[in-house]
């Protein structure tokens, strides 16, 4: 089952609990970040039935994208997430422009003290790992990452959001640098408080592509001038999600 998020960090909420997919020219709804996406592009909007958020998407070649970072939080439905999930510096308001960060475990759907990563993605269809997005839409493969790292590569991330609204967002993937979350050495025991970094620098995005035999998963890296695949080096560490519309 996928995990829930709140919807405090839109600027305001949908009525509708549908998730069929709607205009995004709506006059009456807007959200934060929107102001940073390629206003000549013809998204399209779905809305996250788990709490009526409305998210834009866009389809390049035969994916279907977010254009935007999931920000989903349900602490009441889903209390794992109150200390595996993050807002940047947690100040709420970075969520409503950069999405939510999330550790590994939280956005693959797995309990890291329960089972080892490598033997929970060996159980599923990795084709198909909601985790953390809504339903009909998944985690996205370092093969699909691969594909929108050629458009990333033509249309590289800029430290000023204004540059994101002036041509450098040609493909409509709006890869805001979104920053991470991360514990000193990785170890939340004896480093329990919470840093972050690069934010306005770089955003990772988390794959569910198990990385060699680290326990770890793959991310997409892109910064100013950099597009590249690493692993996830830190389990605890918080990264951005932008889910994949699945397909059967």
């Amino acid at each position: 089952s996928s995990t829930e998020i709140s919807s405090s960090s839109t600027e305001n909420k949908s009525s509708s609990s549908s998730n069929n997919t709607e205009e995004s020219s709506s006059s009456d709804f807007s959200k934060l970040n929107w102001k940073f996406m390629n206003s000549s592009i013809p998204y399209d909007t779905i809305i996250d039935s788990r709490d009526n958020q409305v998210y834009k998407v866009i389809t390049i070649g035969n994916q279907t994208w977010m254009a935007e970072n999931l920000n989903y939080y349900d602490a009441e439905q889903n209390s794992y997430l109150i200390e595996h999930s993050w807002c940047y510096n947690n100040i709420e308001s970075t969520c409503s422009v950069h999405g939510r960060l999330y550790d590994v475990s939280a956005a693959l759907g797995y309990d890291q003290n329960q089972i080892k990563l490598r033997t929970y993605l060996k159980s599923l269809d990795t084709n198909h790992i909601q985790g953390i997005c809504p339903d009909g839409w998944r985690i996205p493969l370092v093969n699909d990452l691969e594909k929108i790292s050629n458009y990333a590569r033509t249309a590289l991330v800029s430290s000023s959001y204004q540059n994101w609204t002036t041509g450098n967002n040609s493909t409509g993937l709006s890869l805001i640098p979104s920053g991470y979350a991360y514990f000193y050495n990785d170890n939340r025991e004896t480093n329990p408080d919470i840093l972050f970094q690069n934010i306005n620098k770089l955003t990772n995005l988390l794959s569910a592509t198990y990385y060699g035999l680290v326990s770890s998963v793959q991310v997409l890296t892109v910064t100013n001038n950099s597009v590249e695949f690493s692993k996830a080096n830190f389990v605890n560490a918080g990264y951005s999600v932008r889910c994949i519309k699945d397909s059967e």
